[in-house]
């Protein structure tokens, strides 16, 4: 299965490139001088990791005029797409055939510089990230991870691009905490920075996402335990013990939290799941500027900006005037921050993830039948795979002539 999704991945960006010569007026037979090449890559960037038009050159031509304001990271975007392709260039060099002529590129360079970008694009513009969420967190006076919306829009109304969302979008995307009246709404900061509405390209097979911070918590958790539940004790323990991260300040664990987690064993009988919705609630509150807060399921419906303005509306997504005024003229608004944000939306409803699916619990001869199929049809299927791949190299080594092995783009 991810052979195959990796090969899906691998045709978009093949597909991509296409589009990227067509929509640059170039044949992709053509040999291209830097500048030309760079040109493609610039258009492959905007139509698949940018969200871009693909299909229109008018359009095209349009977003690539006024690219700064689609997205305004593009120059130094484009630096690291520039980095690649002289990264590319150097790796190579031992193996380029003197006699051919330098500094021109083709088709398949573009498909390796594509692949290139698609694999490293996510972890290297983690940075914009940082640019969203440390603003936040200098309005997060009492280290809470809540900031007031009026505060939210504040800080846009002040010149910023970003914290633009409507509030029942926000809602939507489980960033919003309307626990308290006297507070106000308040936007979650690890579930506003980790949301759909900061996923900076969707394509087809997969999203460029905010890494979720609170990844580095379990992995220490995971790694400490070695079971799927614990006592409150052992737990304490495991989190006061996390090493500290660039991101993530291993704290004492208060006694108010010390009596959650205890409230959460008594839920499940004694012990605390590790992959349980309670945990990972009581995770957000010891840290709450990186662990998300986990909404009961059904209760948000989180999609990214387009699929929702394909329903609502072209700029549902964003507040009117008229809203962040509504707002920031609010009694909500003229309250200071409290220390106790977010208390209110503790709740004890438990979820736990099932460590089985439908199909392993089937009792059905007939469906135990069609499990035992399905396994033997997919190892079938990587058999075949590796025969097909490995056949020819092994008939080389030992020396019997094969048909040479084709280039498949």
């Amino acid at each position: 299965m991810l052979a195959a999704v990796e090969r899906f991945t691998f045709d978009e960006v093949i597909r991509g490139v296409e589009v990227a010569f067509k929509l640059t007026n170039h044949e992709i037979t053509d040999g291209l001088d830097l500048d030309e090449f760079l040109e493609v890559l610039g258009s492959y960037l905007i139509t698949e990791m940018l969200e871009g038009t693909s299909n229109e050159l008018a359009q095209h031509t349009e977003d690539k005029k006024n690219i700064l304001e689609l997205y305004p990271h593009w120059d130094i975007t484009f630096s690291f797409m520039r980095d690649l392709v002289q990264n590319e260039v150097f790796g190579k060099r031992q193996r380029q055939n003197p006699f051919t002529e330098q500094g021109v590129y083709f088709f398949h360079d573009a498909t390796v510089i594509g692949q290139r970008i698609s694999e490293e694009f996510g972890s290297w513009s983690n940075h914009e990230c940082h640019d969203i969420k440390d603003p936040l967190l200098k309005m997060d006076v009492h280290e809470t991870g809540r900031v007031k919306l009026s505060q939210f829009y504040g800080n846009s109304k002040d010149g910023g691009w970003q914290y633009t969302e409507a509030s029942e979008y926000l809602r939507q995307l489980g960033a919003l905490d309307e626990s308290s009246s006297l507070q106000g709404p308040q936007v979650i900061i690890p579930n506003y920075v980790a949301g759909m509405s900061n996923c900076i390209t969707s394509a087809p097979y997969y999203s460029i996402c905010c890494l979720n911070e609170c990844d580095r918590v379990f992995q220490h958790l995971e790694a400490v335990i070695p079971a799927s539940t614990t006592s409150a004790d052992e737990m304490i323990r495991a989190v006061e013990s996390m090493p500290d991260t660039s991101s993530i300040q291993a704290r004492k664990v208060s006694p108010a939290l010390r009596s959650r987690l205890e409230e959460i064993a008594q839920v499940n009988g004694g012990k605390v799941p590790l992959h349980g919705r309670l945990l990972a609630q009581w995770l957000h509150f010891v840290f709450p500027r990186d662990c998300p807060f986990p909404h009961v399921a059904g209760t948000v419906n989180p999609q990214t900006p387009v699929k929702y303005e394909e329903v609502l509306g072209e700029d549902s997504t964003n507040a009117s005037d008229d809203e962040v005024e509504q707002f920031l003229q609010s009694d909500a608004a003229r309250m200071g921050p409290s220390p106790d944000a977010g208390a209110g939306m503790w709740n004890l409803k438990e979820h736990i993830l099932e460590s089985s699916t439908p199909s392993d619990l089937a009792t059905s001869p007939l469906k135990q039948l069609l499990r035992t199929l399905s396994c033997l049809g997919l190892l079938a299927g990587l058999i075949a795979l590796l025969f097909q791949q490995l056949l020819p190299q092994v008939l080389s080594i030992s020396g019997l002539k094969t048909k040479s092995v084709e280039y498949d783009v």
